[in-house]
């Protein structure tokens, strides 16, 4: 990737501020980091660019720290809105969860969240406040002699808290890059998030989502959901999330949407992080489906995590229609990013975006956003 002379600092900022919001920053900003270019002009301005992750509250969004008093108030100033939508129309007796990329939060990919709403599922966007640091700044290809389970523990305490046993028993991990604790961690506010839908929202049938009776994990004391019902989904680093659900728990379905996003890069070799190599997932592989664009930087290191997870079928381009969709588990895409500015600047970033984000993306992907939470 190019590096940006300073004296386009001030231009660049203008043009995708207007252009997108900050999960492509965010992205932005991690590439520098990852292929060791130089910061953007905003990264030592003190989150500067981070002020440009707003988003308006939306239909459905909910401050996520009024679902459980251990997980932090949302800040309205950065669009930390949570969503819980309910199916428009028929009730299809499946759940969504939502986890968004780097940096960014659930109301920024309200298209794809109510294509699924519209289509009969119940749906849940989670905001994951504590990851906007970013994987990949965190664990750069120079950290895989020194920190060769850097992934492994950023994943483990994101999802779970520091140092929180994992449920398979094995013991909790503790990222130096994060300050995760059990109550900010993914599971409680996902399980949280659930409970304040079940409390609040009576007549929209949340309810039978949850495994009664049930046995709490170490990182939350609510109830899991009945993950029988429950496909996880999620964008970038949130997709990679979501996979990682699926080694511990047997879901109905996973969708990665321009993810993993967690590999080392060694010359021209791509070598997935330990715990997506290692397999042994409670979710069969058949349930995992794969979205990603074709001129975004990782198109070839998804497509090569795919791989070595047993995600079967050739790589089906997302305008092929529905039933061609539905003979594969990898999908890409070329649709043009929606986000000009940004594409105008550096295309990869965009691509990265027009998978699911809004201000980069086209309901022409409905399709492939039904097949990536569509059971096989």
């Amino acid at each position: 990737m190019q590096s940006v002379p300073p004296i386009f600092g001030l231009a660049l900022l203008a043009v995708v501020a207007t252009a997108c919001a900050a999960g492509p920053l965010e992205l932005l900003r991690e590439r520098r980091q990852q292929t060791g270019g130089p910061a953007d002009p905003g990264d030592g301005a003190g989150g500067f660019l981070d002020s440009f992750s707003n988003t308006p509250p939306h239909a459905g969004a909910i401050d996520p720290g009024a679902t459980a008093s251990n997980i932090p108030a949302g800040e309205a100033n950065q669009g930390d809105w949570e969503v819980a939508l309910a199916p428009a129309g028929r009730d299809n007796g499946r759940l969504v969860i939502f986890f968004p990329g780097s940096g960014a939060n659930p109301g920024g990919y309200m298209k794809i969240m109510e294509t699924w709403a519209g289509a009969g599922y119940h749906v849940l966007g989670v905001t994951l406040k504590a990851e906007a640091a970013g994987l990949n700044r965190n664990c750069p290809p120079a950290k895989r002699t020194s920190e060769p389970q850097c992934f492994d523990a950023f994943r483990a305490e994101s999802a779970f808290g520091a140092n929180v046993a994992l449920p398979d028993g094995a013991p909790g991990q503790d990222s130096p890059y994060l300050t995760v604790n059990a109550g900010k961690s993914a599971v409680n506010r996902t399980f949280a998030l659930l409970d304040y839908a079940i409390r609040t929202r009576g007549g929209e049938n949340w309810a039978q989502f949850r495994k009664v009776p049930c046995a709490k994990l170490p990182s939350s004391a609510f109830c899991p959901p009945d993950w029988n019902k429950i496909t996880i989904t999620g964008h970038s680093q949130g997709g990679g999330l979501a996979l990682y659900f699926a080694k511990y728990f047997s879901l109905a379905g996973v969708g990665m949407i321009s993810a993993p996003q967690d590999f080392w890069v060694v010359g021209d070799r791509v070598e997935p992080a330990a715990w997506v190599a290692t397999g042994r997932f409670a979710t069969p592989t058949d349930r995992i489906i794969g979205l990603v664009h074709k001129r975004e930087a990782e198109y070839d290191r998804d497509v090569k995590s795919w791989r070595v997870l047993g995600m079967k079928g050739t790589l089906v381009d997302a305008s092929a229609g529905s039933a061609r969709l539905a003979t594969t588990q990898t999908i890409a895409t070329d649709i043009a990013p929606t986000c000009k500015g940004i594409a105008a600047f550096q295309m990869s970033i965009a691509a990265h975006g027009a998978t699911s984000f809004d201000k980069c993306t086209s309901d022409a992907l409905s399709p492939a956003w039904l097949r990536v939470v569509a059971l096989p």
